[in-house]
Protein backbone atom coordinates (compact mmCIF):
# COMPACT_ATOMS: atom_id res chain seq x y z
CA UNK A 1 0.00 0.00 0.00
CA UNK A 2 1.44 3.73 -1.15
CA UNK A 3 2.05 5.90 2.00
CA UNK A 4 -0.74 8.17 2.13
CA UNK A 5 -0.55 11.56 3.66
CA UNK A 6 -1.28 12.10 7.02
CA UNK A 7 -2.98 15.42 6.53
CA UNK A 8 -4.96 14.25 3.68
CA UNK A 9 -6.12 11.42 5.60
CA UNK A 10 -6.84 13.82 8.90
CA UNK A 11 -8.92 16.33 6.80
CA UNK A 12 -10.49 13.60 4.54
CA UNK A 13 -12.66 12.68 7.95
CA UNK A 14 -13.99 16.05 7.88
CA UNK A 15 -15.98 15.23 4.39
CA UNK A 16 -17.92 12.01 5.74
CA UNK A 17 -21.38 12.23 5.68
CA UNK A 18 -21.48 10.81 9.48
CA UNK A 19 -19.00 12.93 10.51
CA UNK A 20 -17.52 11.89 14.14
CA UNK A 21 -17.30 13.80 16.79
CA UNK A 22 -14.57 17.02 17.53
CA UNK A 23 -12.77 14.08 20.29
CA UNK A 24 -12.68 11.75 17.73
CA UNK A 25 -11.34 13.59 14.78
CA UNK A 26 -8.27 14.92 17.30
CA UNK A 27 -7.91 10.96 17.99
CA UNK A 28 -7.76 10.09 14.29
CA UNK A 29 -5.61 13.27 13.26
CA UNK A 30 -3.09 12.72 15.57
CA UNK A 31 -3.12 9.10 14.38
CA UNK A 32 -2.28 9.90 11.13
CA UNK A 33 0.50 12.06 12.29
CA UNK A 34 2.09 9.49 13.51
CA UNK A 35 2.19 6.83 11.88
CA UNK A 36 2.34 8.53 7.99
CA UNK A 37 4.79 10.90 6.33
CA UNK A 38 4.01 15.06 5.01
CA UNK A 39 3.61 15.64 2.29
CA UNK A 40 3.08 19.60 1.91
CA UNK A 41 1.91 20.06 -1.22
CA UNK A 42 -0.83 17.15 -0.94
CA UNK A 43 -1.93 19.04 2.62
CA UNK A 44 -2.29 22.18 0.41
CA UNK A 45 -4.75 20.33 -1.87
CA UNK A 46 -6.53 19.04 0.62
CA UNK A 47 -7.63 22.23 2.70
CA UNK A 48 -8.64 23.25 -0.71
CA UNK A 49 -11.32 21.18 -1.11
CA UNK A 50 -12.09 21.07 2.89
CA UNK A 51 -15.49 22.59 3.82
CA UNK A 52 -15.61 25.31 6.40
CA UNK A 53 -14.64 24.10 9.81
CA UNK A 54 -14.20 25.56 13.17
CA UNK A 55 -13.05 22.69 14.89
CA UNK A 56 -9.84 24.53 16.11
CA UNK A 57 -8.45 21.29 17.32
CA UNK A 58 -7.93 19.87 14.00
CA UNK A 59 -6.71 22.90 12.73
CA UNK A 60 -4.17 22.51 15.51
CA UNK A 61 -3.33 18.56 14.81
CA UNK A 62 -2.47 19.62 11.58
CA UNK A 63 -0.15 22.32 12.29
CA UNK A 64 1.47 20.63 14.99
CA UNK A 65 2.15 17.99 12.13
CA UNK A 66 3.66 19.84 10.05
CA UNK A 67 5.82 21.46 13.20
CA UNK A 68 6.90 18.40 14.17
CA UNK A 69 8.41 17.59 10.20
CA UNK A 70 10.31 21.06 10.51
CA UNK A 71 8.22 21.95 7.75
CA UNK A 72 7.73 25.75 9.38
CA UNK A 73 6.57 28.04 5.86
CA UNK A 74 3.57 25.13 5.62
CA UNK A 75 2.28 25.26 9.50
CA UNK A 76 2.65 28.84 8.78
CA UNK A 77 0.69 28.90 5.66
CA UNK A 78 -1.54 26.41 7.78
CA UNK A 79 -2.38 29.18 10.57
CA UNK A 80 -3.10 31.45 7.82
CA UNK A 81 -5.97 30.19 6.03
CA UNK A 82 -7.38 28.75 9.45
CA UNK A 83 -7.63 32.82 10.22
CA UNK A 84 -8.90 33.50 6.58
CA UNK A 85 -11.62 30.77 6.75
CA UNK A 86 -13.14 32.48 9.97
CA UNK A 87 -11.39 29.84 12.66
CA UNK A 88 -10.57 31.32 16.01
CA UNK A 89 -6.98 30.79 17.26
CA UNK A 90 -7.41 29.00 20.90
CA UNK A 91 -4.56 28.73 23.71
CA UNK A 92 -3.17 25.76 21.63
CA UNK A 93 -2.87 27.01 18.70
CA UNK A 94 -0.75 30.48 19.17
CA UNK A 95 2.10 28.21 21.32
CA UNK A 96 2.58 26.13 18.38
CA UNK A 97 3.10 28.90 15.94
CA UNK A 98 4.95 30.71 18.47
CA UNK A 99 7.54 27.93 18.31
CA UNK A 100 7.33 27.72 14.85
CA UNK A 101 8.76 31.32 14.72
CA UNK A 102 11.04 30.98 17.45
CA UNK A 103 12.48 27.43 15.63
CA UNK A 104 12.63 29.21 12.35
CA UNK A 105 14.40 32.64 13.92
CA UNK A 106 11.55 34.79 12.87
CA UNK A 107 11.50 37.62 15.69
CA UNK A 108 9.08 39.63 13.78
CA UNK A 109 6.86 37.16 12.78
CA UNK A 110 6.83 36.14 16.85
CA UNK A 111 5.67 39.85 17.16
CA UNK A 112 2.55 39.88 14.79
CA UNK A 113 1.95 36.66 17.08
CA UNK A 114 2.40 38.39 20.54
CA UNK A 115 0.50 41.31 18.68
CA UNK A 116 -2.53 38.69 17.89
CA UNK A 117 -2.40 36.41 21.33
CA UNK A 118 -2.79 40.14 22.63
CA UNK A 119 -6.38 40.92 20.57
CA UNK A 120 -7.59 37.13 21.69
CA UNK A 121 -7.06 37.58 25.25
CA UNK A 122 -4.53 34.77 25.85
CA UNK A 123 -1.67 36.53 26.32
CA UNK A 124 -1.93 35.50 30.75
CA UNK A 125 -2.83 32.07 29.51
CA UNK A 126 0.72 29.98 31.00
CA UNK A 127 1.21 27.67 27.58
CA UNK A 128 1.05 31.14 25.64
CA UNK A 129 3.77 32.67 28.37
CA UNK A 130 5.85 30.31 28.39
CA UNK A 131 6.03 30.45 24.46
CA UNK A 132 6.38 33.96 24.68
CA UNK A 133 9.02 33.74 27.36
CA UNK A 134 11.59 31.33 25.07
CA UNK A 135 10.55 33.47 21.75
CA UNK A 136 11.82 36.65 23.23
CA UNK A 137 14.74 35.11 25.18
CA UNK A 138 16.03 33.13 22.02
CA UNK A 139 15.58 36.13 19.70
CA UNK A 140 15.52 39.08 21.14
CA UNK A 141 17.28 38.61 24.77
CA UNK A 142 16.46 37.71 28.08
CA UNK A 143 15.82 41.11 28.98
CA UNK A 144 12.58 40.82 26.56
CA UNK A 145 11.92 37.80 28.05
CA UNK A 146 11.97 39.59 31.61
CA UNK A 147 9.77 41.95 30.27
CA UNK A 148 6.63 39.06 29.19
CA UNK A 149 7.06 37.74 33.17
CA UNK A 150 6.48 40.79 34.70
CA UNK A 151 3.49 41.84 32.96
CA UNK A 152 1.98 38.46 32.62
CA UNK A 153 -1.02 38.59 35.47
CA UNK A 154 -0.69 35.19 36.17
CA UNK A 155 2.37 34.56 37.84
CA UNK A 156 1.69 31.82 40.50
CA UNK A 157 2.66 29.40 38.06
CA UNK A 158 6.18 28.24 38.35
CA UNK A 159 6.76 26.96 34.72
CA UNK A 160 7.05 30.93 33.53
CA UNK A 161 9.48 31.55 35.51
CA UNK A 162 11.18 28.45 35.48
CA UNK A 163 11.64 28.95 31.86
CA UNK A 164 13.31 32.38 32.07
CA UNK A 165 15.66 30.84 34.64
CA UNK A 166 17.13 28.36 32.81
CA UNK A 167 17.50 30.89 29.67
CA UNK A 168 19.87 33.14 32.02
CA UNK A 169 21.42 30.14 33.08
CA UNK A 170 22.55 29.07 28.98
CA UNK A 171 23.23 32.93 28.42
CA UNK A 172 25.98 32.23 31.51
CA UNK A 173 23.77 34.02 33.89
CA UNK A 174 23.53 32.09 37.02
CA UNK A 175 23.27 34.45 39.46
CA UNK A 176 20.42 36.59 37.80
CA UNK A 177 18.52 33.35 37.96
CA UNK A 178 19.53 32.90 41.81
CA UNK A 179 17.94 35.99 41.93
CA UNK A 180 14.57 35.22 39.82
CA UNK A 181 14.07 32.39 42.27
CA UNK A 182 14.20 34.27 45.20
CA UNK A 183 12.12 36.78 43.30
CA UNK A 184 9.40 33.94 42.62
CA UNK A 185 9.50 32.70 46.20
CA UNK A 186 8.68 36.28 47.79
CA UNK A 187 5.64 36.32 45.01
CA UNK A 188 3.92 33.46 46.47
CA UNK A 189 4.53 31.26 43.28
CA UNK A 190 4.09 27.84 43.35
CA UNK A 191 7.46 26.06 43.41
CA UNK A 192 8.05 22.41 42.28
CA UNK A 193 10.99 20.00 41.88
CA UNK A 194 12.06 21.48 38.25
CA UNK A 195 12.19 25.26 39.97
CA UNK A 196 14.12 23.78 42.66
CA UNK A 197 16.63 22.01 41.57
CA UNK A 198 17.14 24.59 38.27
CA UNK A 199 18.06 27.14 40.65
CA UNK A 200 20.41 24.61 42.38
CA UNK A 201 22.74 23.84 39.48
CA UNK A 202 22.56 27.99 39.59
CA UNK A 203 24.23 27.50 42.95
CA UNK A 204 26.64 24.97 41.40
CA UNK A 205 27.69 27.38 38.77
CA UNK A 206 28.57 30.37 41.24
CA UNK A 207 29.50 27.83 43.64
CA UNK A 208 27.35 29.53 46.03
CA UNK A 209 27.26 27.69 49.15
CA UNK A 210 25.21 30.23 51.22
CA UNK A 211 22.53 30.58 48.12
CA UNK A 212 22.51 26.69 48.25
CA UNK A 213 21.67 26.59 51.51
CA UNK A 214 18.86 29.30 51.24
CA UNK A 215 17.51 27.25 48.48
CA UNK A 216 17.58 24.10 50.68
CA UNK A 217 15.83 25.65 53.49
CA UNK A 218 13.28 26.87 50.48
CA UNK A 219 12.66 22.78 49.65
CA UNK A 220 12.20 22.18 53.69
CA UNK A 221 9.21 24.43 53.68
CA UNK A 222 7.66 23.16 50.13
CA UNK A 223 8.16 19.18 51.61
CA UNK A 224 10.42 18.79 48.76
CA UNK A 225 13.50 18.31 50.44
CA UNK A 226 13.39 14.78 50.22
CA UNK A 227 12.24 14.72 46.63
CA UNK A 228 14.71 12.29 44.79
CA UNK A 229 15.22 15.03 42.03
CA UNK A 230 16.09 17.91 44.70
CA UNK A 231 18.19 15.61 47.02
CA UNK A 232 20.32 14.54 44.25
CA UNK A 233 20.42 18.14 43.03
CA UNK A 234 21.35 19.66 46.52
CA UNK A 235 24.09 16.72 47.00
CA UNK A 236 25.85 17.56 43.90
CA UNK A 237 26.16 21.22 45.17
CA UNK A 238 27.23 20.47 48.80
CA UNK A 239 29.72 19.20 46.92
CA UNK A 240 30.60 21.22 44.48
CA UNK A 241 30.38 23.95 47.12
CA UNK A 242 32.55 21.55 49.38
CA UNK A 243 30.51 20.89 51.97
CA UNK A 244 30.73 17.24 52.60
CA UNK A 245 28.78 17.81 55.80
CA UNK A 246 26.04 18.97 54.91
CA UNK A 247 25.59 16.66 52.30
CA UNK A 248 26.38 13.37 54.22
CA UNK A 249 23.59 14.95 57.23
CA UNK A 250 21.27 15.37 53.95
CA UNK A 251 22.34 11.45 52.32
CA UNK A 252 21.40 10.09 55.92
CA UNK A 253 17.96 11.42 55.71
CA UNK A 254 16.79 10.31 52.47
CA UNK A 255 13.96 7.58 52.48
CA UNK A 256 14.74 6.09 48.82
CA UNK A 257 18.06 6.66 47.42
CA UNK A 258 19.29 5.76 43.21
CA UNK A 259 22.24 5.60 41.58
CA UNK A 260 23.01 9.48 41.26
CA UNK A 261 23.01 9.29 45.13
CA UNK A 262 25.43 6.68 46.02
CA UNK A 263 27.56 7.87 43.37
CA UNK A 264 27.39 11.81 44.61
CA UNK A 265 27.93 10.60 48.35
CA UNK A 266 31.15 8.38 47.22
CA UNK A 267 33.03 10.69 44.96
CA UNK A 268 32.44 13.66 48.08
CA UNK A 269 34.19 11.14 50.18
CA UNK A 270 37.09 10.72 47.85
CA UNK A 271 37.23 14.05 46.81
CA UNK A 272 37.86 14.88 50.73
CA UNK A 273 40.09 12.16 51.53
CA UNK A 274 42.30 13.28 48.36
CA UNK A 275 42.45 16.74 49.97
CA UNK A 276 43.92 15.41 52.99
CA UNK A 277 47.83 15.44 53.44
CA UNK A 278 49.29 11.89 53.77
CA UNK A 279 50.53 11.02 57.25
Amino acid sequence: MDLICSSMQALSILEMPNRPSKYTIHIRVNHYSRTCAVKSTSTHQQFDGMPLSADSLVWNSIIQTHLGNFNYFKAVTTYHEMLTRGVRPDRHTLPRILSVSRLSGSLSLGKQLHCQALKLGVCNDIYVTGCLIELYGHLDGVDAAKWVLDNSERKLSCVSWTLLAKLYIKQNKPALAIDLFNEMVESGAEVDSVSLTTAISACILVKSLRHGRNIHQTAQKHGLELDVLVSNSLLKMYMECGSIKDARELFDKMPSRDAISWTSIIQGHIITQKSKPLE
